[in-house]
């Protein structure tokens, strides 16, 4: 037992005397010359080791001082390390099946991408014809790297040099290398026979990575820990990558560990991969992710995995399973893969799930409150220099609703078709409270829109469908919650205004409404087609049916102005004006009735509202026919004029025949102010015609002037006199509580009188009232005996 125990000791201090002793009589730096050639041969770049050295503790380790990779093209390395090492366990030896383990300790790697977006590492490959992967070279007699029993012979060889100084001489001898100092060049050796077919395996530790894009950096990895068991094809393979991510941009940004696994097991048939079985899961359940100005933002903790298993061989790859989670969506895909010439197909599937459950990530669903369930189906065809991609979607129980615009949730249900740069909705069913419309159309080029609607449906109740618009002294499109945000610098539309995107758009939107409700009105059989193009609004044709009339305009808006510039023109006929007068107008719904029309060609800026009528230009003609006026203005005005005047004042007050036959005005637009010059009135039956113009300012405040004729001599015939009115009557004051000048009107209507009493009593008359004169007097003495009548009635 003791010389078992001696026996054991001594090969125990041999061991420990052969593994100290090795490293001083064996040069692993000779090979390095040859290392680098042969990994230099088959890549686009340049590896440069540094010292190599042997270590023998417990395996067999070769140091290298530093590594450091260079891509041609590219200035900066994109491998640099001061502690690369070579590990062989000696028990891997013993088994035969020597196990070579590479260890980057600390190292730099730089991905980058160039201002033309290639990456650096995509660039590593070698481009040349020939054949340079390891799948692709034959064993035979003349490859440098032997059978196992050759490397095994060769490794027993260099063993025995250490205990033979005469085999030591004749090693050296066959080793005609000088020491890198004396400025000899080394002569290059082949690899040692020893790492011939030997497994390998890779592992980083603590690794710092850099992104960096045209030289800026955009994002890097602290403690990168990469391990790769079986690196190559020649047995199965297993790889776990985590990765602390500290990725930031303008765009988004990533944080947090990023794990990887994944699993190669290949088959090799005479040197060639006939077939190989992987899978990977990356998991980033983990990772926060921010971007689009935390518009999208996925907290650590949500769900994201994504897990593919593979079976292929050198030319084709088969995608048995995909499995994409994010919260609830889950997406199953197959497919395959073709190497040359490269093309790719995939077939997705997303089982239903809820959009609600997407509001946590995405705060657009957030806040429009999207719900409903959603699944879709996608083709995927890449091929080497396209990309296509078809599917399909449906939405089901849908509903969004976005507060600002809208007093309640919209219900849809959608089918869309969609591909690469388009999406076909093939239908969209839009419910509210009393509105039941359907929307279809396309949309192609995200980058430049152009796309394609038509809008069809019974009814829109805008209503009960949007909220109220901001309210002021003129009319709104603008919600007021919409419109608080904006300055009148910038717009209501500021943000479109810097998306390329929309700036490009080109399209048609064509609406065809059976019932739409607007401010309590019914309009029918509402046509619209509207253009948009370098950001202009066309509205290129517009038509309905309101108040029993027919109404047909076009209009223009430019959108890339702040201020909104529109244009509009149009016509109008038919039109009740008593139930139009009752709905918009309801102080005047007893003013006017009949029916008529008109025409209008105005343009302005929508925006800010306060200062619309101020821009507000242009013309508009009214024309009715066949109506009656009710205006309780010009009757008052009458009476309560003859009752000033004491030679009128017991006459019985005028009860005045509405009716007309028709009515004109011509009305201009400027500078806030609205002239409405000539407006005239002919009578119906026994009525008045009436002729006079309007100028109503920006605050609504009026100043009119009226001429009341008289052909029926319905009034008295002190104050006729033929062919000139018999009451001119002045308004002012607000448009919608107009008063009366009396002053105007009596100093008016005393010119007639004054003239008719001239005619009638002659010059003794006037002797008596004025004292004398004489009665040829013309212009001057006529004025001044109005100015005596005045006196002498006393009518004010």
């Amino acid at each position: 037992m003791k010389k078992l125990l001696w026996l054991a000791l001594g090969v125990f201090v041999f061991i420990c005397v052969v593994a100290i002793s090795i490293p001083f009589f064996v040069n692993v730096d000779r090979y390095r010359s040859a290392l680098e050639a042969e990994v230099n041969s088959r890549i686009n770049g340049q590896v440069v080791l540094g010292k190599l050295s042997l270590h023998l503790w417990g395996s067999i380790k070769i140091h290298a001082d530093s590594i450091n990779l260079k891509i041609n093209g590219y200035e900066q390395p994109a491998i640099e390390t001061k502690e690369f090492y070579i590990n062989l366990p000696i028990g891997s030896l013993l088994t035969g099946k020597p196990r070579v383990v590479v260890v980057l300790d600390k190292p730099n790697l730089r991905i980058e991408k160039d201002k033309d977006g290639k990456l650096n590492l995509l660039q590593l490959k070698k481009n040349s014809e020939e054949k340079t992967s390891l799948l692709d070279e034959k064993v035979s007699d003349e490859v440098e790297i032997h059978s196992l029993e050759e490397k095994e012979k060769k490794y027993q060889d260099e063993l025995l040099v250490i205990s033979s100084s005469e085999e030591k001489k004749e090693e050296q001898k066959a080793q005609p290398v000088t020491q890198l100092a004396s400025g000899e060049k080394s002569e290059t050796k082949k690899i040692p026979a020893i790492l011939s077919g030997a497994s390998i395996d890779l592992r980083i530790q603590s690794g710092d990575l850099q992104y960096f894009e045209s030289e800026k950096l955009i994002g890097k990895v602290n403690g990168l820990e990469v391990s790769v068991q079986n690196l190559g094809l020649a047995s199965p393979m297993d790889v776990r990558l985590v990765a602390p991510f500290d990725f930031k941009t303008e765009a988004y940004q990533v944080s947090g560990p990023i794990e990887v696994l994944g699993n190669m097991q290949p088959r090799l048939q005479g040197g060639t991969l006939s077939l190989v079985y992987a899978s990977t899961n990356i998991d980033l359940t983990k990772v926060e992710i921010v971007a689009q100005k935390d518009r999208v933002h996925k907290g650590k903790g949500v769900p994201l995995s994504l897990k593919i298993q593979l079976e292929g061989n050198e030319n084709e790859t088969f995608i048995k399973d995909l499995d994409l989670s994010f919260a609830d969506l889950v997406l199953n895909g197959k497919g395959r893969i073709k190497n040359s010439p490269l093309s790719a197909k995939l077939e997705v599937v997303a089982e239903p799930f809820s959009l609600h459950n997407l509001q946590s990530t995405f705060k657009d669903v957030a806040a429009y409150d999207l719900k409903g369930q959603m699944r879709f189906t996608a083709n995927v065809d890449v091929y080497e220099n396209s990309f296509r991609l078809n599917g399909d979607l449906k939405i089901s129980d849908g509903s969004f609703f976005a507060k600002e615009f809208f007093q309640n949730p919209i219900k849809f249900q959608s089918q869309i078709g969609f591909s690469e740069n388009s999406l076909n909705i093939i239908r969209m069913g839009v419910n509210a409270p009393e509105t039941d419309v359907e929307l279809s159309g396309k949309f192609s080029s995200f980058l430049a829109p152009r796309f394609s609607f038509t809008i069809r449906g019974k009814q829109i109740n805008l209503d009960k469908l949007l909220k109220e618009p901001q309210k002021t002294a003129g009319f709104s499109f603008i919600p007021a919650a919409y419109a608080a945000k904006e300055s009148p610098q910038e717009g209501p539309l500021k943000d479109l205004r810097k998306n390329s995107a929309f700036l490009k758009a080109q399209g048609t939107v064509f609406t065809q409404i059976n019932h739409v409700i607007i401010k309590k009105t019914d309009l029918k059989d509402v046509k619209c087609r509207v253009a948009l193009n370098k950001a202009k609004l066309d509205v290129q044709e517009a038509s309905l049916e309101t108040y029993e009339g027919k109404l047909n305009a076009k209009a223009e808006l430019d959108l890339l102005d702040p201020r909104l510039t529109f244009a509009s023109s149009g016509s109008i006929e038919g039109v009740n004006a008593g139930l139009a007068l009752a709905n918009y107008f309801p102080k005047y719904k007893n003013t006017l009735e009949g029916k008529g029309g008109g025409s209008w060609s105005v343009q302005g800026k929508a925006f800010p509202e306060a200062l619309r009528m101020k821009s507000f230009t242009g013309s508009a003609k009214v024309q009715m026919q066949e109506g009656a006026i009710k205006s309780i203005d010009f009757q008052d005005s009458i009476n309560s004029t003859m009752k000033k005047v004491p030679f009128l004042k017991n006459k019985k007050p005028l009860e005045i025949d509405d009716g007309f036959s028709s009515l004109t005005a011509s009305i201009s637009f400027s500078n806030g102010i609205t002239s409405v010059n000539p407006v005239e009135i002919q009578p119906r039956k026994r009525g008045f015609v009436v002729k006079g113009k309007s100028i109503i300012q920006e605050s609504m405040e009026q100043e009119s002037f009226f001429d009341i004729y008289d052909p029926q001599k319905r009034l008295p015939e002190e104050i006729q006199k033929a062919g000139k009115p018999a009451i001119e009557v002045r308004l002012y004051g607000s448009l919608q509580d107009p008063k009366t000048d009396f002053e105007y009107t009596v100093s008016r209507l005393a010119k007639n009188a004054g003239s008719n009493l001239v005619k009638k009593e002659g010059a003794k008359l006037l002797d008596k009232v004025i004292g004398g004169g004489d009665s040829q007097g013309g212009g001057d003495k006529l004025k001044d005996l109005g100015d005596k009548l005045k006196k002498k009635f006393k009518i004010f």
